[in-house]
């Protein structure tokens, strides 16, 4: 049975029991990150900001000795662009694909990878909702995630990785059939 590391409550102590549970009571949990990227810090070959260095480093401190499965979110919580960064801007880009994204969004998914050693990695978090949302989007999107998960197994070729889709849009569709 597995569980995510997604605390319960907002306090410290809550994420510390969250880990605790899971340690005592799984046999494979997720770090899921479905937050902010440092695409500015990726591109631009500068400084990770603090925070997210230091979220990073926490998770790593309280990595459980089971599988760990990582999901990571290259978009929006809506699902229809790519994903903020900590300034809370989405990078410039002309296609999703640009080769800046798909660099950036490497090092983004490496440095992941690199320190907090997953068993199983789900590369883009319910990616199927970006064709819902913004069709326009779809086949650029999929050129970037082919190129990353190639580089990706490459770089680690004992990582299974796969992406992750929703149900709700297949059984109860808010979209019309999308051709």
């Amino acid at each position: 049975m597995g569980f995510t590391s997604w605390s319960f409550g907002p306090n410290p102590q809550d994420v510390t029991d969250t880990y605790n549970f899971i340690a005592q009571n799984s046999d494979i949990y997720t770090e899921h990150i479905d937050n902010k990227i440092p695409w500015t810090a990726w591109i631009s070959d500068t400084a990770l900001p603090k925070a997210f260095v230091d979220e990073i480093a926490f998770r790593k401190s309280n990595k459980i000795a089971m599988d760990m499965l990582l999901s990571i979110s290259l978009l929006t919580s809506d699902r229809s662009d790519l994903t903020e960064d900590f300034d809370g801007k989405t990078p410039d880009y002309t296609n999703i694909n640009d080769e800046d994204i798909v660099n950036a969004y490497f090092k983004h998914v490496d440095y992941l990878v690199s320190e907090l050693d997953p068993t199983y990695l789900v590369i883009a978090i319910e990616a199927n909702e970006l064709l819902l949302r913004s069709p326009e989007k779809w086949e650029q999107y999929q050129l970037l995630i082919a190129e990353v998960t190639r580089d990706i197994s490459q770089k680690y070729p004992t990582l299974m990785i796969s992406e992750s889709i929703t149900l709700h849009n297949l059984f109860e569709p808010e979209f019309p059939d999308i051709d």
